[in-house]
């Protein structure tokens, strides 16, 4: 009988202990008790500890790229004040994603370059107290040329960038309208809202010839890029023809938008070029007083501005 009590206590009691006792069996011990009851803690108590204002993202603690001169609005507190950052912990595993997202639907932000959290300050047991600043690395969008349209009988003026994104009015006063090429396209509205592409094909196009003259077109006494016609040239169903006008009504055939030129046709570069030549020579159309229009399509030297020169021919 004591034999058999033996056996039982040294198979169901001491080996049981003798393994609960040992070095790595109780290091597994502790350490599952202290992860469940972080577990437990930070159910009960973690909503409290990331809406600790220490925690919460703010303006002053986010840095972002200079706007240029152009920008009037205050970027950083419009995103922050729109609600999507609101209550946004520090802390929060997703951050990086969730600023980049917010900044990227800004009307002036072209792309969101970078988001970096840096590191914060640490207390005396190590942990971080808060962070330095979130950098946030932005690539904005630049005013290329007005869009000329007409609403419930009144005339207005719709900024947009190269990409024929519509860009926020309140950022321009009427004197600083002047300082844009006007794009004349009939019976144009937006298809889009603010911060998104305008939708009309010859918008963008013309928004593209913008770009290509840069801030010479100022020098070089221009004033709009018109459609030629309300329907699409023949080679292709989405592409237009444009010429430039003076103030005085001088008028420049440029053809096709950058990039989308029929065969023959001069590069944006070459019609800029040879233009500018031009007028380098003899002055500002408005000032010649001669008739008639220059045709830029050829490439070739301009030398009389009387008559318009013939379309190259299609290959």
């Amino acid at each position: 009988m004591n034999e058999l009590w033996d056996r039982f206590v040294s198979r169901f009691v001491s080996r049981p202990l003798q393994i609960l006792t040992s070095p790595l069996v109780a290091c597994g011990l502790v350490a599952m008790l202290f992860i469940g009851g972080a577990a437990f803690a930070w159910d009960k108590y973690g909503y409290q500890i990331l809406q600790d204002p220490r925690f919460l993202v703010s303006s002053e603690n986010i840095e972002i790229t200079p706007t240029p001169d152009w920008i009037r609005s205050n970027v950083k507190d419009e995103v922050v004040r729109d609600g999507i950052l609101e209550n946004l912990s520090i802390r929060d595993s997703q951050l990086v994603e969730k600023v980049a997202d917010a900044f990227a639907v800004h009307s002036w932000v072209g792309e969101v370059k970078r988001v970096q959290k840096q590191s914060g300050k640490r207390t005396p047991h190590g942990e971080e107290d808060q962070i330095v600043k979130i950098v946030v690395e932005l690539a904005y969008r630049r005013p290329i040329a007005m869009v000329e349209v007409v609403s419930g009988g009144k005339r207005g003026l719709i900024p947009v960038d190269v990409g024929g994104v519509i860009l926020p009015t309140i950022d321009f006063s009427p004197s600083e309208t002047r300082d844009y090429l006007r794009l004349t396209v009939p019976n144009v509205q937006p298809y889009g809202v603010v911060g998104t592409e305008w939708g009309d094909q010859r918008v963008h196009q013309a928004a593209r010839i913008a770009e290509a003259w840069g801030e010479s077109w100022q020098e070089l006494q221009l004033y709009r890029i018109v459609v030629l016609a309300a329907s699409p040239i023949e080679t292709r169903n989405d592409d237009y023809e444009f010429e430039l006008q003076t103030k005085q009504g001088a008028r420049v055939l440029w053809g096709s938008s950058p990039g989308r030129e029929k065969p023959g046709e001069a590069s944006a570069a070459e019609k800029v070029a040879q233009f500018t030549e031009y007028v380098n020579k003899r002055g500002p159309l408005d000032n010649t007083g001669i008739p008639g229009r220059i045709d830029l399509r050829s490439g070739t030297p301009l030398t009389n501005s009387s008559r318009t020169a013939t379309l190259p021919t299609r290959e």
